[in-house]
């Protein structure tokens, strides 16, 4: 979110800059915002079939793309075109990161993580307005894109090079669910080829006993 905080302030000077009104200004602030909206469900579907990194690396991505595009922006609707990229990548970065911090996060520590989290991104709110601002200042109304651009692209690369997948494998499954079935019918069987119970066991408890050995 460091990015869209860097935005807030030099949106509606870059806007008018283009030749925007206000109504072109709350148009670029709501393509990102739409595009998040509307691509938060497929982003989730695709971070459970296709994998948590290429989502990430995907949205970091995009987002590089997005920022760079609404700098390089020469009017309104390319402007808001760009914004509507910055914020699919948004949805997947976003969407991608929760879903690794949850699988990689030991259980007892996980709200911890989260939790850390969500305070980077609300820091990236807070503080990205007076990055944006105060790089605008120094070096145009421009820059700050570029500057975030960067910042993802390094995201991305640093993604690619270093994260590993947490998808549990598809294949894994049939894998595990034998593996279940083995141990039962091994942990089974010295029941049905034991001693016999004493007279004094109830004789209707020896059939679920064995059964598992039998499914097995």
């Amino acid at each position: 979110m460091l990015g869209h905080g860097v935005a807030t302030p030099i949106l509606p000077a870059f806007a008018a800059e283009l030749g925007g009104a206000a109504a072109d200004v709350g148009m670029a602030f709501a393509a990102f915002g739409a595009a998040r909206l509307v691509l938060n469900i497929p982003v989730g579907y695709a971070v459970d079939r296709v994998g948590r990194k290429p989502v990430l690396v995907a949205g970091a991505g995009l987002s590089a793309i997005g920022m760079l595009c609404s700098g390089l922006a020469v009017d309104i609707p390319s402007l808001i075109c760009a914004r509507l990229v910055a914020g699919a990548g948004a949805s997947c970065y976003l969407g991608g990161v929760q879903v690794y911090l949850t699988d990689i996060a030991p259980p007892r520590t996980q709200a911890r993580v989260l939790g850390a989290n969500h305070a980077a991104l609300l820091l990236g709110v807070s503080f990205g307005p007076v990055l944006g601002g105060c790089t605008a200042e120094l070096m145009g109304l421009r820059a700050p894109f570029a500057l975030i651009a960067a910042l993802n692209g390094v995201a991305a690369l640093h993604a690619i090079a270093v994260l590993r997948e947490t998808l549990p494998s598809a294949a894994a499954a049939p894998a595990d669910v034998a593996a279940a079935h083995t141990s039962a019918g091994a942990g089974a069987a010295p029941t049905s080829s034991g001693p016999p119970s004493s007279t004094s066991d109830p004789p209707q408890l020896a059939g679920p006993r064995t059964a598992p050995s039998g499914s097995g």
